[in-house]
């Protein structure tokens, strides 16, 4: 199983950081604002999002409302989060036959 964070809410995304890590759960995270975009995969043997932001109230994040987004940044930050995803499920969780089987960026050679 893996979570995909798709909120806009500094609250909702400690709230499923903690609940990911309740049930050891990785988090495929997306956010969009301005014409800016991130996606980081979260958990899973790595950082959580609480390990990144200790502090929930010393975030202050402004809201896509406040200051806008470019609307294709949040159709290409979930199109990101998709692939992000996928990769996951069929190379980290495929059995050993499968995944040699399937082409990842890093063991492709030129």
């Amino acid at each position: 199983d893996i979570l995909l964070d798709c909120t806009d809410n500094t609250q909702t995304r400690y709230l499923i950081g903690r609940a990911a890590g309740k049930f050891a759960k990785p988090v495929v995270m997306g956010s969009a604002q301005r014409m800016d975009g991130q996606v980081a995969l979260l958990g899973d043997g790595g950082p959580c999002y609480r390990c990144m932001y200790p502090n929930p109230k010393a975030r202050v994040e402004a809201s896509c409302s406040d200051t806008g987004v470019l609307g294709v940044i949040p159709g290409i930050v979930g199109c990101l989060q998709a692939l992000m995803a996928l990769n996951w499920i069929i190379l980290m969780k495929a059995p050993p036959k499968l995944r040699n089987k399937v082409k990842s960026p890093a063991n492709i050679k030129d």
